[in-house]
């Protein structure tokens, strides 16, 4: 494949990452090389490296991925999705205290 061909992949599987839905890659570098993107970098979550490559893989003209992305599992988005025990009891509380008309303690 000619280097212009891929660098135009390699513009378009940029292209494919940055505006992807849901998907926050600022750690993931794409290279292209006779038709195969190299993904290079680091994700928060094996989603978003899966969502990467799917992508990536979704642009016309590249046939194959090698993908070199760690996941650095930060914590964060776990402790987003698992707030504790105490906290919502207390948010439960307090909604049913407003939706009864009453103060909450």
């Amino acid at each position: 494949m000619s280097t212009n061909r891929d660098a135009t992949l390699e513009y378009d599987a940029r292209n494919a990452l940055q505006w992807s839905p849901n998907l926050t890659t600022h750690g993931v570098r794409v290279a292209v090389h006779d038709g195969i993107a190299t993904l290079r970098g680091w994700v928060l979550t094996d989603a978003a490296r899966d969502a990467a490559v799917r992508a990536v893989r979704r642009v016309r003209g590249i046939w194959a991925t090698q993908v070199e992305i760690d996941v650095k599992d930060s914590g964060i988005e776990q402790q987003a999705a698992t707030p504790s025990r105490a906290w919502s009891a207390e948010m439960a509380d307090a909604i049913w205290a407003a939706l009864e008309g009453r103060a909450t303690p």
